[in-house]
């Protein structure tokens, strides 16, 4: 892919192999998945992705959580909004490639993601986790994009919980009539506005919550703000968001950020073990 690059920030490695962002990168397996709040969520934090995506000729899915009912800048507009957003996420991902079976939908109603992700709701309804362990499955998706969980918007906050857990159970040999089990390879999350959580991995520094980034050609760029534009309902509310992308400008291009996450990190005893037998030593010679 000429003009794009893939970055390591953390170990100042920048170089055009996918795999320095998505470890073992094996383009005749892998499938990506952007899990998004609401509709223009997935373009706005992850278009990048989607582009390189297709661009690398991997499968692309975007899952959208909420319907959008809430997103209304006119009295006029409240019955029709969810059916006019429908439409324009067509649209919008129609122009960076997606067809519409790569857009899957939860229409699960705005501010209500947090309430709806338990695997039983009263009454005996389904969450929507079934749903999307199985959607994970069966479009077999190896690399995961999920919301920023960090000071956001509490949908983005409560669909960040909902993919980081069900993430880490697709490849579980449980729940196997919900599609077979087939493991997510690797996990990453995106900003829609707000910065990434404080970075906790040794040697991570402070001023980089990231640790990865793609740098892409104007044109990409331009390619994602066309699909912005689709959303028209949106236009006012996303308009700061579309005017704060010329902060992404950088010395090659436009840049996208990504915190790598492990959703289901191992306990190490090792630390513990040679900090237990120090205390432990010590006592025994004061004994």
């Amino acid at each position: 892919m000429n003009g794009v690059w893939f970055l390591d920030l953390w170990q100042a490695k920048c170089n055009q192999d996918p795999a320095t962002v998505f470890p073992d990168w094996n383009p005749r397996e892998d499938r990506i998945g952007i899990l998004s709040p609401h509709d223009d969520d997935a373009l706005l934090g992850a278009g990048y992705a989607i582009l390189a995506g297709r661009e690398m000729g991997v499968a692309v899915c975007v899952m959208v959580v909420c319907n959008g009912c809430a997103g209304y800048s006119t009295a006029e507009q409240k019955f029709s909004i969810v059916e006019i957003r429908r439409r324009e996420t067509l649209e919008a991902y129609s122009r960076l490639g997606l067809a519409p079976e790569d857009i899957h939908r939860f229409d699960v109603p705005d501010f209500s993601a947090a309430a709806r992700i338990p695997w039983e709701l009263p009454g005996n309804e389904e969450g929507i986790i079934a749903d999307l362990i199985a959607e994970l499955r069966r479009r077999r998706v190896t690399r995961f994009f999920i919301p920023n969980g960090y000071r956001e918007h509490l949908d983005h906050e409560a669909v960040y919980d909902l993919g980081r857990y069900a993430s880490s159970q697709t490849g579980d040999a449980i729940l196997v009539d919900y599609a077979e089990p087939f493991a997510v390879r690797s996990v990453h999350v995106y900003s829609v506005w707000g910065d990434f959580p404080p970075a906790l991995a040794e040697g991570a520094p402070p001023e980089l919550r990231a640790n990865k980034a793609v740098v892409v050609p104007q044109g990409w760029e331009e390619k994602v703000r066309d699909g912005i534009r689709a959303f028209r309902s949106q236009g006012a509310i996303i308009e700061n968001l579309a005017k704060a992308r010329e902060g992404r400008g950088c010395s090659e291009g436009f840049l996208e950020l990504y915190q790598d996450l492990d959703p289901r990190p191992n306990l190490d005893y090792g630390p513990y073990v040679s900090a237990v037998n120090r205390i432990l030593r010590g006592q025994v010679l004061k004994i």
